[in-house]
Order: C-alpha cells, then sequence, then structure tokens
C-alpha cells in the first residue's frame, strides 16, 4: 500500500472523519485529501503525530510494507492528545464560556436601561438582547471541533499529563472561591437589594433595581465563566489520571 493509502485505511478503522483528523492536525481538509491520494506528503511532525494517533509505527507509514500494522509501544487504547491539541481544546472552551457568560449576563444587566432611562431604555435593551441573540449563534456556528476528546479514553505524554493536573488543581482552589462569591452576589443582587429599594424614596426605587440587575448579570457572568473553564480543565484531568486517583480531584 502507498503512503496516502495507509493513512487512509487507518483513520477509517479509527472512525475519525477527514474534517476531524484536519482539526487534531491543524491543517485544511483538502491537504488531507491530498496526502490519502499520493497526490502531497505531509512534514515529519504530522507523520509523528498520526504515528501516534492511529498507534502505528513510523516504519510501517515512511516503507511499502503490506505486513499488518504494528501497534506503538504502548498497550494503552486512546486517542493520542498532544500539547497543542489540549491547549486548543482548552482556547476552544475559554471563548464558548466567555461568550455564554456574556449573552445571558446582557439579558440580565441589559434590564438596567429600563430603569435608568425612560425614553430609550427599551430600546437600549432590545440591543443587549440582540447582541446577546448574537453570541448564542457564533456558538453554535463553531460548533465542537474536537468531537474526538468526547468519545474516546485520551492518551497523553507524562509531561502533558502530570502539567494538566498541576492546572487543574491550582485552579479548582482559585476558582470554588470565586465561583462562591458569585452565588453570594447573586443572593443580594435578587434579595437583598430590592428590599433596600422597597425602604428608599420613589426616586431610588428605580437606581436601586438597575444597580440589582447589574450586578446580578456580573454574578451570572462569573459563574458561568469560572464554572465552565474549571469543568473544562477538569474534563481533561480525568482523562489523564487513573482510576485510584480520581478521588483526589473530586
Amino acid at each position: 500500500m502507498t503512503f496516502g493509502e495507509k493513512i487512509q485505511q487507518a483513520r477509517k478503522e479509527a472512525g475519525i472523519s477527514q474534517e476531524e483528523l484536519s482539526f487534531q492536525l491543524h491543517v485544511s481538509r483538502q491537504a488531507i485529501s491530498k496526502w490519502e491520494n499520493d497526490n502531497g506528503y505531509p512534514e515529519i511532525e504530522k507523520i509523528i503525530k498520526m504515528s501516534e494517533m492511529f498507534h502505528v509505527t513510523l516504519d510501517y507509514l515512511l516503507h511499502d510494507a503490506e505486513e499488518p500494522k504494528e501497534t506503538i509501544s504502548t498497550n494503552e487504547k486512546g486517542f493520542y492528545v498532544s500539547q497543542e491539541m489540549a491547549s486548543g481544546y482548552l482556547l476552544h472552551q475559554t471563548l464558548k464560556y466567555r461568550k455564554m457568560a456574556w449573552a445571558i449576563a446582557l439579558l440580565l444587566a441589559g434590564a438596567a436601561f429600563v430603569f435608568l432611562f425612560n425614553e430609550i431604555g427599551a430600546l437600549l435593551y432590545l440591543m443587549a438582547m440582540i447582541i446577546s441573540a448574537a453570541l448564542f449563534i457564533s456558538i453554535l456556528l463553531t460548533g465542537n471541533p474536537y468531537p474526538q476528546l468526547q468519545r474516546e479514553p485520551l492518551l497523553f505524554d507524562e509531561g502533558v499529563k502530570e502539567e494538566l493536573v498541576n492546572i487543574y488543581m491550582a485552579k479548582k482552589k482559585k476558582y470554588n472561591v470565586l465561583i462562591l462569591v458569585s452565588i453570594i452576589l447573586f443572593g443580594i443582587s435578587f434579595l437583598v437589594l430590592p428590599l433596600i429599594g422597597i425602604e428608599l424614596v420613589e426616586d431610588w426605587v428605580s437606581m436601586m433595581l438597575a444597580m440589582s440587575m447589574i450586578l446580578s448579570g456580573t454574578s451570572v457572568y462569573l459563574f458561568i465563566y469560572f464554572l465552565g473553564i474549571l469543568q473544562s480543565y477538569r474534563f481533561l484531568a480525568y482523562k489523564t489520571v487513573e482510576n485510584n486517583e480520581r478521588k483526589e480531584l473530586k
């Protein structure tokens, strides 16, 4: 078999589409198609990554051998994740949760316009709703470029494994505090501030309600963003530890 035929066969056996493989190798889908049709040849670092991903030896990929594929030295079964792919996944999740947090925060905090500006408040809130909807649509259009991470057990280099677990544990301590603070702020915005507003003169009621909506939007932003990032790191951290270590991460 040719180099392209071997890649195509290995990709299909792994259940990976050309588009998914292109995301994982940071190349275009057209490049994958050219390689499989023997109209082009990838860089050596791409070949090494495919060797690790498909659990085959470099000798098998680079030579015209017809023998069955030899598995690489590891006995573990799973999908290989490089440091670049892990970083790309975490960046994707960060951007997704940031958009989601802004979208929901605008829906809540934007209501403050109605209390602060009698004439144009409704129009400003409508604009905030449109921006919020655009952010949600952006998330849907982006989709999930890393579906393979969700479907299979993951394999990491030892250094990448240790780094991800250490980062997760460090963020867990800090982000849990920030998530708790966001919950307290949300309680204040919907329970404390409205009660205070009732006791004030009429001129200050609208101001207090506006402050309540702004604080609620801020607290929801913090909650969604920090919880989402923490869960993303936790997802990879759980994938990098053995079963007897998982209890320590809870």
